[in-house]
């Protein structure tokens, strides 16, 4: 039965049949196959996810670190073509003599971790960009930066001057070398920009070259030298007027930003989690539709892998809403239970708590019975119930004579 007739059904049974009566059974429905699909790990509610790892080409995965796809709620066995990896609790491994986490090979066993949206890796930080028709508008952010220090942000969207997302406090060094007319030198962040005893480099957001991005920009009074293909130069004097000397650029600690969480409400367009310098990867990006961001389930193998491989995780699904009329629970001959519990819930908010009581009786009993028939009438379990089969115990299918 779908959501239509067995609210149709509910309050045809309860003689509770009016527009608001059937919202609440509507309600009750969706509450109680929530409840009931959380409440076990049943076997519609299992699916497999094959993840392709290759260290090589994401730097996650080099770590240990595998985000897994947005339907896994929570992992119940993982394996590789080789082997099932074993599961620890991530506090084992700190009680284990050896390094177990800088240990790197094929993976043997694994861990969960939180879950969260994703983990960016760069030289400077992200920054909040969003559409000047949503300034002022409410935005909750969550992350941790390289140093573990965990941040919760809730501030208004401004379009000219987003939040930044970034170490706190910058540690980050630019040694600058080879012949480079007034950049040689070691350039430390100061909160601002990095300084030096030759100059500074800042960093500014506008058009380059047909570009608007963030770009590292050198002065020293006479020369300034801003990054035009990337990062890395070649470097323009836009004083003269002509190319500079390219400098052998060579950067400290690179920013690691683990982002958790982002929440909005609909806005009139995307808020992106943009690089703060150009040439730096992008971070992810919330639609105007959407409210908040998407929450992937993470484990953390052992040893951590140096070649690709490939990995099976049997994983509970996320749970989809029971909230479309044509939409049926997921959870094979629920309905039964889901409708017994609906009616104790409508008989008791209109007052006939006898009744009610009678409901939720029956919806224990047919959920006791459904967890059997889960448990025991399944293709893995040859069983049929009642056990000399259906029919008369001689004649019938499964009977001493049939």
């Amino acid at each position: 039965m779908n959501l239509a007739d067995m609210v149709a059904q509910i309050c045809a049974d309860t003689g509770y049949v009016d527009a608001d009566d059937q919202v609440f059974a509507r309600t009750a429905l969706r509450q109680r196959d929530d409840l009931l699909w959380r409440m076990g790990l049943w076997k519609d509610s299992l699916v497999q996810v094959n993840v392709a790892v290759d260290p090589v080409t994401n730097a996650d995965y080099a770590e240990g670190v595998i985000y897994l796809p947005e339907v896994v709620e929570r992992v119940v066995a993982v394996r590789t073509a080789d082997q099932s990896l074993r599961v620890s609790g991530l506090e084992t491994f700190f009680q284990i003599d050896f390094d177990t986490f800088a240990q790197t090979g094929s993976p043997v066993q694994f861990a969960k971790l939180a879950p969260g949206w994703f983990t960016w890796r760069g030289l400077l930080g992200l920054q909040v960009a969003s559409d000047a028709a949503d300034d002022g508008t409410a935005i909750k952010i969550i992350w941790r930066d390289s140093h573990g220090r965990r941040f919760t942000r809730q501030f208004l969207l401004a379009a000219a001057a987003g939040l930044a997302l970034q170490d706190s406090p910058l540690t980050n060094t630019v040694l600058v070398t080879g012949n480079a007319i007034g950049l040689d030198g070691t350039y430390t962040w100061n909160g601002a920009l990095f300084d030096g005893a030759s100059g500074s480099w800042d960093i500014v957001y506008h058009s380059f070259n047909g570009t608007t991005a963030w770009y590292f920009m050198f002065q020293d009074g006479t020369h300034v030298f801003q990054s035009d293909t990337g990062i890395l130069g070649p470097y323009v004097d836009l004083v003269a007027g002509v190319a500079g000397a390219i400098p052998s650029v060579a950067y400290g600690v690179r920013t690691t930003i683990a982002v958790e969480a982002m929440y909005k409400k609909t806005t009139a367009g995307d808020v992106s989690l943009n690089p703060q310098l150009f040439g730096d990867p992008a971070g992810g990006t919330l639609l105007l539709s959407d409210t908040k961001s998407p929450t992937y389930q993470r484990i953390r193998v052992f040893p951590m892998p140096t070649a690709a491989v490939g990995i099976k995780v049997l994983a509970k699904a996320a749970y989809v809403p029971l909230d479309f009329d044509q939409q049926a629970p997921l959870i094979t001959g629920s309905h039964l239970a889901l409708m017994a519990f609906a009616k104790h819930m409508l008989l008791k908010r209109g007052g006939e708590n006898g009744a009610a009581l009678d409901a939720v009786a029956e919806a224990m009993s047919l959920l006791e019975t459904l967890k059997k028939e889960e448990l025991i009438q399944e293709a893995h379990n040859q069983r049929i119930i009642p056990d000399s089969g259906y029919g008369d115990a001689y004649f019938g299918p499964g009977g001493l004579i049939g």
